[in-house]
């Protein structure tokens, strides 16, 4: 097995391996594992809901969508037997976005996995 290439991005690429994991749109399995919830987003943007705050709730939200769930655990698994995989939303490559917080997870989902990966960085 060759090793995955992982990457971050905004929305706006066009990529085969472009997986939206924004709020407003995401719409594949995949997708919605790895999206934030509105409470968290809004908490940022609006309400002072800290980085490391929304790091911890959103850690805590996708282990809660994962770890429970062996259909979702084989979903994430079955990302990183592509080729590559790109994570997309909205915000800006130098911002906090949740994007990274998602690219660490599946990094740590391959290491336990034992699959083999690279991490290329934002596209």
């Amino acid at each position: 097995m060759s090793a995955i290439k992982l990457y971050t991005g905004r929305i706006s690429y066009r990529g085969k391996d472009k997986l939206d994991i924004t709020v407003w749109k995401a719409k594949t399995p995949a997708g919605q594992l790895l999206k934030p919830s509105w409470e968290i987003v809004n908490g940022h943007k609006y309400d002072g809901l800290s980085d490391e705050a929304y790091t911890e709730a959103y850690f805590e939200m996708v282990n809660k969508r994962y770890l429970g769930n062996v259909h979702h655990q084989q979903i994430l698994v079955n990302l990183l037997k592509q080729d590559s995989l790109t994570l997309c939303c909205f915000c800006n490559a130098s911002k906090f976005c949740h994007r990274h917080l998602a690219m660490y997870i599946m990094i740590e989902i391959a290491e336990r996995r034992n699959i083999p990966y690279v991490f290329m960085g934002e596209r």
